[in-house]
């Protein structure tokens, strides 16, 4: 059963683990190097920022596009003539805590956004996919990585979204509603996949009723 989660309760335990992560990891430089100097957001500040804003059924593709978000399509592209998508990479922090990769030295990771849709082009993005991969090269997976799963649940709530829990149970997807003033009330989907070699997350937003079912997602396999 959803239900709403009431920030005042969690902010002493926000508020003590913000200060002890934020210092838990100091990399000098951050891959790919593109996002070198940019600043970095807070996990639930940019889903906040990213949502469109009230009245827009979907997002539009000119949504942050002077951010600090750095876009590599220019504009959008289609494949098929029937898949539509605008990629970026983007530098994130979880509650103080970043993705990272070992290369010659170990470095921060940034992470993919992309700008998904099948509809026509002008009526915009019906979804945003987030993940810590860097430009695509590589799945975030595997013993030179670290940060590639994560929680989002605490930083939604240090953000000004309002949350209501969807489903949350199964630790492999997760679901959450979040609303703020102005804002397209939206789904936020966690998934987590993994085995032996490790775990990774992504992060799903869509325009709340985009999906029929939700709680599907929260579902062990069968």
């Amino acid at each position: 059963m959803a239900r709403i989660i009431r920030k005042h309760w969690f902010a002493l335990v926000i508020t003590i683990t913000w200060a002890h992560a934020a210092h838990s990891q100091q990399l000098n430089d951050v891959y790919p190097s593109v996002l070198s100097g940019s600043e970095s957001y807070e996990l639930g500040e940019l889903i906040y920022s990213l949502l469109p804003d009230e009245g827009y059924t979907y997002t539009p593709w000119q949504h942050m596009a002077n951010s600090n978000i750095h876009w590599i399509t220019s504009g959008y592209e289609v494949i098929d003539d029937k898949f539509y998508y605008r990629a970026g990479v983007v530098r994130i922090n979880v509650m103080g805590e970043v993705a990272s990769v070992l290369r010659q030295s170990e470095e921060e990771l940034g992470w993919d956004i992309a700008y998904l849709s099948t509809l026509q082009p002008k009526w915009g993005a019906e979804l945003v996919i987030i993940e810590p991969t860097g430009l695509g090269n590589d799945m975030c997976f595997g013993s030179i990585y670290s940060g590639c799963s994560f929680e989002v649940e605490n930083s939604l709530l240090a953000s000004p979204l309002e949350v209501e829990v969807i489903c949350n149970d199964y630790w492999r997807g997760k679901v959450y509603k979040v609303s703020a003033e102005g804002k397209r009330v939206s789904m936020v989907i966690l998934n987590t996949d993994g085995g032996s070699g490790g775990d990774a997350s992504d992060l799903i937003i869509t325009p709340e009723g985009y999906y029929d079912n939700y709680d599907r997602f929260c579902l062990p396999p069968q």
